[in-house]
């Protein structure tokens, strides 16, 4: 039931946004009227799998579980492991990605999961929300190895040339698509002049938004606690 559940709405998730082009107003066009969805079935179950590990306090994910974050609890500073596992036991939790910061959660959701949406305390069906769309651009952009919905890992030297191209001040989540896109292509440029095996690519804001969506699509039933805090 759950199955033929999630393959219903992924179908219909795909044709709202080859139809549509995607997030209306706030979405870039793109040169491809079909988007291709790479979901695989078992991708919640690995963080379930995670998160069975009692030296793991959460996760946290886009279209994946996100590797390479800086994530700061109390008077400690960590790096989120293979799937964006993390060990935090002081709260409230904030989330960087190179120097900059993306969002915080004041406790940790009910489920252990942090999304993108969380970071900014919204609720997580809002995955076409301008600010979740351009983080989400950068996160799956910055991919290593171009497959952001099996896992996403930003290397260290990514996450440098992310740092090079913004001033002190930027705030990732209030620039426009315009600038973004325009960033993350001169990221792509450089880092394959750098290294021209380097398979980093744009990630789109339609393809990024569908990305998103089918991840959180994945997630069970949602418990009260969680709706009335507005998680979800």
């Amino acid at each position: 039931m759950y199955k033929s559940t999630l393959n219903t709405l992924l179908f219909l998730t795909t044709l709202t946004f080859t139809a549509c082009g995607g997030g209306g107003d706030n979405a870039t066009p793109s040169s491809s009227t079909t988007t291709t969805v790479l979901a695989s079935s078992s991708s919640y179950s690995i963080l379930e799998e995670t998160l069975a590990d009692s030296k793991v306090s959460g996760v946290i994910i886009n279209s994946s579980g996100v590797e390479g974050l800086t994530i700061k609890c109390g008077s400690t500073t960590l790096t989120s492991t293979l799937h964006g596992a993390f060990k935090c036991t002081t709260f409230p939790l904030e989330v960087y990605i190179g120097d900059y910061k993306l969002g915080e959660v004041a406790q940790l959701p009910t489920d252990k999961i942090i999304y993108t949406q969380d970071l900014i305390n919204i609720a997580r069906g809002a995955t076409t929300h301008p600010k979740v769309t351009k983080i989400s651009m950068i996160l799956q952009s910055l991919d290593t190895d171009a497959t952001p919905l099996n896992g996403i890992t930003l290397s260290t030297e990514n996450l440098t040339l992310l740092n090079s191209q913004l001033r002190a001040d930027s705030i990732l989540a209030e620039m426009s698509l315009e600038e973004l896109t325009q960033i993350l292509e001169d990221i792509v440029k450089n880092a394959k002049l750098q290294d021209e095996e380097s398979l980093l690519n744009v990630v789109d804001s339609q393809t990024a938004q569908l990305n998103l969506t089918t991840m959180t699509a994945q997630a069970p039933a949602t418990t009260y606690e969680q709706r009335s805090i507005g998680r979800i």
